[in-house]
């Protein structure tokens, strides 16, 4: 895979969600990363991005994958952090109850998928579904 994200029903995407104080981790964003047990986020101040990507268990802000993830189409991946989301929300002058999609290209350099902060977009509540 190269720098880029893929086609339309294959799109790097996550929700920041801001009521729930969540993000959603999709199902391809997970794949492209090679399916790790586990899964750190990071944020760049200097060039506003999100950045998730595999890790280890004892890596700070690492997040177990559901064991089912893949497998079951009822399971999601959300990592619940009202805190985290929240200040992400703020200091992108985003609104606190709301839900976002952010889309996000693949890093091979990184093995990670990056997620542009600025590029926020608002997704209706009734299509945040995690896919």
């Amino acid at each position: 895979m190269n720098e880029e994200s893929v086609s339309q029903s294959g799109k790097l995407t996550i929700t920041l969600q801001g009521k729930q104080g969540a993000i959603g981790i999709r199902k391809n964003v997970y794949r492209t990363i090679g399916c790790p047990r586990y899964v750190s986020l990071r944020i760049s101040y200097k060039n506003n991005t999100l950045m998730l990507r595999p890790c280890e268990s004892k890596d700070v802000m690492s997040f177990q994958a559901p064991k089912n993830f893949l497998s079951n189409h009822n399971t999601n991946f959300r990592v619940h952090s009202l805190k985290f989301v929240r200040e992400l929300l703020e200091s992108n002058n985003l609104e606190q109850e709301t839900t976002y999609l952010l889309e996000g290209t693949f890093s091979k350099r990184h093995n990670a998928v990056i997620f542009p902060l600025n590029t926020a977009t608002l997704l209706n509540e009734t299509s945040a579904c995690e896919d």
